[in-house]
């Protein structure tokens, strides 16, 4: 009968080792969990850092870029604006020398 008892208590020992022993897994567990989420946290805000601090090196080449751009439009429009004039003053031009023309004609006629 002792034996059984021994046997019994040892079961009950074993038992709440074993509780124990899931108990303090789990812990362990949850806190290796969230250090892993504060180091991915952490590697995150790094890369973003580093993707800002890359943003700002590239910011003055894209300002460059964008007045160089501008720069161009402005002349495109000058050549554009330029050329219609031109086209305007050629189109006189022809039209005076159309009129020269037929005033020469007129006059010769008459």
């Amino acid at each position: 009968r002792q034996e059984q008892e021994a046997e019994a208590e040892r079961r009950k020992l074993e038992k709440k080792f074993e509780e124990k022993l899931a108990d303090a897994w789990a812990m362990l567990s949850a806190e290796a969990d969230e250090r892993s989420q504060q180091a991915e946290g952490k590697q995150k805000r790094q890369e973003r850092d580093g993707e800002m601090k890359q943003v700002e090196e590239e910011q003055p080449k894209r300002d460059e870029a964008e007045a160089e751009s501008k720069e161009r439009e402005k002349e495109f429009e000058m050549f554009t604006e330029a050329r219609e004039k031109g086209t305007s003053e050629e189109e006189e031009q022809k039209q005076q020398t159309e009129a020269k023309r037929k005033g020469q004609e007129q006059n010769g006629e008459a």
